[in-house]
């Protein structure tokens, strides 16, 4: 008997926990997603026709992960993690995609550039790091190293982000971090400054997650980091970042397992950090007042025009391609700018109302899967879940403004995040088997069952 029991200590759930004592290879390669995410760069790989290709140092990662994945059922282990219905939207949009390319090549009869099929092909290409999260981690130890690497690159980057904003003049040029994306190195893009901000408001509400659920003298270092990506992110000068950080901070104090002292605390200081930086720093009170006031012929106000300009071309010309739109990556040749400054807009053009309704579908669908369990399980894990459903919500009002979850970087950082809190979800569904086999079974179960009489 002994013998036998033995056995069953050493079951599947024991030898997994064993073999993810140490840092493994496997463990080292998928570390290095947030590294080539967040401080990696690009450089000029090839040239179609008119235009260089760039590949990053993500790619290298996520090709030798996607080999590291081989043999380990990735799409079962992605379904498990995802659930049906977020899996079945994120499959329908991408679906989309492909689809908006063919129908409008079909329609007019044109062949569109190397540059469509490369924006297709990235979309999957970030997709993949949802696919080797939820098939490589298998374990809260394994998914707690990842987070604690992806903050260190996240200090790196607010440390990197502040000593460039010193070595600028920041109205003539604003910080960037280590975002470089092709169309910049093209000259035809000066969007980093915003999508640096964008990272940075994520990394702040990370830091006022675990911050306000941290009991012990660690708090004071996360505030210190806080305030430090706040005094990073005013530094960029992005609108849209300082209003989705207010929003998804907002968005914090409905969930509970945070303490809302700590929280409030938190979002004062955050207050004053902005306030601050507001009255000492003429540039940042330069880019307000001249954003306030459309009427001035100011390089702020001209811009915040000339979106809404774009914003209104777009919505009378969508309806002559209303199902699919113009096809995917292909705005600029059919609307005669390079993008509109607002996501959902942009997707509405390119992919039509199907496409926008299957968007909209996908981040619902992740949105609820990841709130049902917002605040159970270990603090640690509930505080990156409340920081992902916020940084969710203010990624989604910073995409009013720009094209953000299709920026290279930006991208394979949301799927990164979101493949983290949906295995977060995993493993709380875990520690439940019971209560998930038993099913429609459970109607039928008596919960106190009657006594027999004993016969004498």
């Amino acid at each position: 008997m002994s013998h036998g029991s033995s056995n069953t200590a050493a079951g599947p759930n024991n030898q997994q926990n064993v073999g993810s004592s140490g840092f493994s290879l496997k463990m080292f390669l998928v570390c290095l997603l947030p590294v080539s995410l967040l401080l990696g760069t690009n450089f000029p790989f090839m040239s179609i026709g008119s235009r260089t290709l760039y590949v990053g140092t993500n790619e290298f990662v996520i090709i030798l992960l996607l080999l590291a994945s081989w043999g380990k059922h990735p799409f079962r282990n992605t379904i498990r993690a995802t659930s049906n219905r977020v899996w079945w939207s994120i499959i329908c949009f991408s679906f989309v995609l492909p689809l908006s390319v063919f129908a409008h090549v079909l329609k007019t009869e044109t062949v569109p550039g190397p540059a469509v099929y490369v924006e297709v092909v990235r979309w999957f290409e970030y997709l993949c790091v949802l696919i080797i999260v939820t098939t490589l981690v298998r374990t809260e130890k394994e998914l707690k190293q990842i987070l604690g690497v992806m903050f260190v690159c996240f200090c790196i980057l607010i440390a990197y982000s502040i000593y460039q904003s010193t070595t600028f003049e920041i109205m003539g040029e604003r910080a960037y971090g280590l975002f470089v994306s092709a169309a910049d190195r093209e000259g035809v893009s000066n969007s980093n400054p915003n999508v640096l901000g964008a990272a940075l408001m994520g990394s702040s509400l990370f830091f006022l997650a675990f911050a306000s659920n941290t009991r012990t003298k660690r708090r004071n270092w996360l505030y210190l980091v806080l305030v430090l990506s706040l005094a990073a992110l005013a530094l960029t000068l992005s609108r849209s970042a300082a209003i989705a950080f207010l929003a998804g901070a907002m968005t914090m104090l409905l969930y509970r397992g945070i303490s809302k002292v700590r929280l409030v605390g938190g979002i004062a200081l955050s207050v004053v950090v902005l306030a601050s930086l507001l009255y000492a720093s003429q540039s940042i009170r330069e880019r307000l007042t001249n954003s306030l006031d459309l009427r001035s012929q100011t390089s702020e106000a001209l811009s915040a025009m000339e979106r809404i300009e774009e914003w209104q071309i777009v919505l009378e010309q969508f309806p002559k391609n209303l199902w699919l739109g113009v096809g995917y990556g292909d705005f600029e040749r059919s609307y005669g700018f390079l993008t509109p400054d607002n996501h959902y807009l942009e997707t509405l053009a390119t992919t039509g109302v199907v496409g926008l309704g299957f968007l909209l579908l996908m981040f619902y669908r992740i949105f609820a899967r990841v709130h049902k369990s917002v605040s159970k399980g270990d603090p640690r894990l509930l505080a990156f879940r409340v920081g992902y459903l916020s940084s969710f919500v203010g990624l989604l009002v910073a995409s009013l403004f720009a094209g953000l979850p299709t920026n290279p970087r930006l991208a394979g950082l949301f799927w990164l995040m979101t493949a983290l809190a949906l295995q977060s979800v995993r493993f709380e569904e875990r520690l439940k088997p019971a209560k998930q086999k038993a099913g429609l079974a459970a109607w039928f179960i008596p919960k106190h069952p009657l006594k027999m009489p004993s016969t004498p």
